[in-house]
């Protein structure tokens, strides 16, 4: 689409196929590179496609029909490779996750299989957005255990640019949680998800902060109604962070969307955007951004409070 909101170009994909999604898509530099599936012998099956800057397929990729089903869910540019993931099960499964299994692949420019990790826990694993690490390495957010219980763990998981693994982390709750969307900041993450309060049914977006080490420096939850989730976030050019979701009320009916900013200018943050979209005031938890100051130097003042008290 143009910056004035009319579409530029739109193309259709694997149109003889079933069905498909196109769930992550990254930019590259002569084009874009986008992960999804394509039902295929009746299951749905990884798909991933290079694109030029006007939507015409260079290649794409997906595994021949197999016993498997599943979806590509992230995608990264890393160097002059591109990196997806996403998870499988058995066509026939039907447990709610159980068998699932979390994969990370790394492809060249012109879509040859580098290398390709699978990670098979117990009562299922799901990767759903990757993000670069150091030396050309990758780190991938996801969800282990999903199936076992509503109270599965957030997951983080950093490989190596010949696909080692060199450290993982859970983070587990006391209630329901989701961790979606991963932020590089300064030397560690941002994690963006949704997590349930505590002795209650109200749900919010939820935010997390890990240094380099993977160590949680600290947490927060927003919910201006009783159901409440964070998706997505972008980093801004003024240092900032734009985080969305949506929120509807305790059944859950006709979510609307919201966005917030936190950190850089936040003068664009409250009121009113024109047209149909509102943007709410800052969250609660994003006080103590509101100074006006850069994102990275506010949240080392964060981890310095938080590993103060720990």
């Amino acid at each position: 689409m143009t910056t004035d909101g009319d579409v530029d170009w739109m193309r259709t994909y694997q149109a003889e196929k079933a069905g498909g999604t196109a769930n992550a898509i990254v930019r590259l530099s002569d084009g874009y590179a986008v992960a999804g599936s394509v039902v295929d012998s009746s299951h749905e099956q990884p798909w991933v496609a290079a694109v030029g800057k006007r939507g015409t397929v260079k290649w794409h990729w997906h595994p021949a029909p197999t016993d498997r089903k599943g979806q590509a869910t992230g995608i990264a540019a890393i160097g002059n490779e591109i990196v997806v993931a996403g998870s499988e099960s058995p066509a026939t499964a039907d447990d709610y996750g159980r068998t699932e299994d979390a994969w990370i692949a790394r492809f060249t420019r012109n879509g040859e299989v580098v290398w390709r990790r699978q990670f098979a826990g117990e009562h299922g694993d799901r990767f759903g957005a990757l993000a670069p690490h150091t030396g050309d390495g990758v780190v991938g957010l996801g969800r282990r255990s999903f199936s076992r219980t509503d109270d599965g763990v957030g997951w983080l998981v950093a490989l190596d640019a010949t696909g080692e693994t060199r450290w993982q982390r859970t983070y587990p709750q006391e209630t329901y949680n989701w961790l979606r969307s991963i932020v590089p900041v300064g030397d560690g993450y941002i994690l963006i998800g949704t997590r349930e309060l505590v002795d209650s049914t109200t749900r919010g977006a939820w935010g997390v902060r890990v240094g380099s080490n993977d160590r949680p420096l600290w947490t927060a939850t927003y919910t201006d109604d009783a159901y409440t989730r964070g998706f997505d976030a972008l980093p801004t050019s003024d240092g900032g962070l734009l985080i969305g979701g949506d929120h509807s009320d305790d059944t859950r009916s006709m979510p609307r969307a919201w966005l917030a900013k936190i950190g850089g200018n936040v003068s664009e943050s409250t009121g009113q955007q024109s047209g149909d979209i509102s943007l709410p005031t800052a969250p609660q938890w994003t006080e103590p951004f509101l100074a006006g100051v850069g994102l990275g130097a506010i949240l080392g003042g964060a981890a310095m409070h938080l590993r103060d008290r720990s």
